[in-house]
């Protein structure tokens, strides 16, 4: 017998709570439940990525305040509370169009079309930018714990590395297609793609594509207990696990809302969802 999902929807006065039955050949499973929490003002200009800095409490988001791949200088970082006040809109300016977001030892790294800006947190301001002749439309951040920073570029179906002061191709596949979301791991990176994700070994590069029928993936991130969520851009968000289909946990594409670089707490259970166009932060509670 195949598997089958039921999808319930519960609305309750002003807080919406999607509530979704997995069933198996046994019986039900299991049920996931995610509920809103808060929506920003519409300040932001075309938020492309959150992430939530645990040692400051506070959520960065990047704003490409223009088109994505123009140099324009546009592009600033605001700061964000996790009751969904803003702290500080324009943070840090003087970028291009900010996308993804990387925290190691006080440092924020930033994807930012060709190159990789590095912003100390506690002067909040650009220190360092790192290039490499070889990129073209960086998307992704993922920090690994020894701080090797990876990124993706989905142009060009490659991985970059920066280590150091040096960015480098690091990873290039044909079996890459479209790569953005990255999540580093202790021993692989996963890389979300068009209906994939990817895991790649940093010992050997060893490739093997990991979950299947994903849809197109945006943003990738872990549950903290083997699953991973995902957005697809366009405005839905999914819990995937190794060898099982996608569960869809929210969708907002009817709206015309976008679900673009999305970040989860763990700890809180807390999912933070930038909507692109509609220039807010959504944010939800994910049941475990």
């Amino acid at each position: 017998m195949q598997k089958k999902k039921m999808y319930t929807v519960l609305i309750i006065f002003v807080t919406f709570t999607y509530t979704f039955f997995k069933f198996s050949e046994n019986g039900f499973v299991s049920a996931q439940t995610i509920t809103k929490k808060w929506a920003t003002k519409k300040s932001f200009k075309i938020p492309e990525s959150v992430l939530y800095d645990a040692d400051r409490n506070v959520i960065y988001v990047a704003n490409i305040n223009g088109e994505p791949s123009e140099k324009d200088g546009n592009g600033f970082i605001s700061r964000l509370g996790l009751d969904g006040e803003i702290v500080d809109l324009k943070w840090v300016t003087g970028l291009n169009a900010p996308k993804g977001m990387g925290i190691y030892k006080g440092k924020l790294y930033v994807a930012d079309i060709d190159r990789v800006v590095e912003i100390d947190i506690e002067k909040g301001k650009i220190v360092n930018e790192y290039t490499s002749p070889k990129a073209q439309f960086l998307n992704d951040v993922s920090v690994h714990s020894t701080g090797t920073v990876y990124i993706s570029d989905n142009w060009i179906n490659t991985i970059f590395r920066l280590q150091g002061d040096r960015l480098e191709s690091w990873f290039h596949s044909g079996q890459l297609n479209l790569p953005n979301g990255l999540w580093a791991e202790e021993d692989r990176l996963l890389i979300g793609m068009d209906n994939a994700i990817m895991k790649v070994e940093y010992k050997n590069k060893n490739e093997t594509r990991f979950i299947e029928e994903t849809g197109f993936i945006d943003g990738l991130v872990a549950t903290g207990d083997g699953g991973y969520l995902i957005s697809d851009f366009l405005g839905a968000v999914y819990l995937v696990r190794p060898g099982e289909k996608r569960i869809k946990l929210s969708d907002t594409s009817k709206e015309e809302i976008m679900a673009a670089d999305i970040d989860f707490i763990i700890d809180k259970r807390l999912l933070m969802v930038p909507t692109f166009y509609d220039n807010r932060v959504m944010a939800y509670e994910v049941s475990k």
